[in-house]
């Protein structure tokens, strides 16, 4: 029989721990990651800030719209989508989503940086989804740890801070009792492995 602590946190500690909850969202780190890669590997700035914005659009943009809609038509408790029975037709629009957009950015030309980038997306979002049928892995620190792995190898000085980044992200979500410490723990390595794998093979 599980012993697991039953009395909540303080106040304020939820109230952090809500904050980087969603300061630190999926969707807020994909489209910083997407503007940032973007940015380094377009031919000028604007140019990358531009493939970057694309990128966003569809990885975390169409994907946030489809979830808020649900949201508001009763579907989902909220946008962080926190039973895990509901969890899998937002996350099949999700991968449709971001397929469409590498698809495009491909035609398109994007630098190999930002396909790179997606094509983990992908596959990062892919694996959460299976998992997801048997398991709530947390897709929060899965995103966190593989945007950081990704940042930290394409800005080198952000190593320095990414693990904080993923520990936030990881004790914000066990703080919110939305994860269990194995769920978050599950979620970085998954999302780190991907990132480290992929984006460093095929940029």
């Amino acid at each position: 029989m599980s012993t697991q602590q039953t009395t909540p946190p303080p106040t304020s500690a939820l109230g952090l721990a809500r904050t980087l909850t969603d300061l630190l969202s999926p969707g807020n780190l994909l489209v910083a990651v997407q503007l940032l890669v973007g940015a380094v590997s377009g031919n000028t700035l604007i140019e990358g800030f531009a493939w970057g914005a694309l990128a966003a659009l569809f990885t975390a943009g169409l994907p946030y719209a489809f979830v808020l809609r649900g949201v508001r038509k009763g579907r989902y408790g909220d946008h962080h989508i926190g039973e895990r029975r509901q969890r899998t037709k937002p996350f099949l629009f999700a991968a449709a989503s971001v397929l469409a957009g590498l698809v495009l950015l491909t035609v398109l030309g994007a630098p190999t940086e930002l396909l790179a980038l997606t094509l983990a997306a992908l596959v990062g979002l892919l694996l959460i989804l299976v998992t997801t049928l048997v398991w709530k892995i947390s897709v929060h620190t899965g995103v966190a740890a593989g945007v950081v792995s990704v940042a930290s190898m394409t800005f080198s000085p952000f190593v320095v801070v990414a693990p904080l980044v993923v520990l936030a992200v990881g004790w914000s979500r066990v703080a919110l009792r939305d994860h269990t410490v194995a769920q978050v723990v599950g979620g970085a390595v998954l999302g780190a492995i991907v990132a480290a794998t992929l984006f460093s093979t095929l940029r």
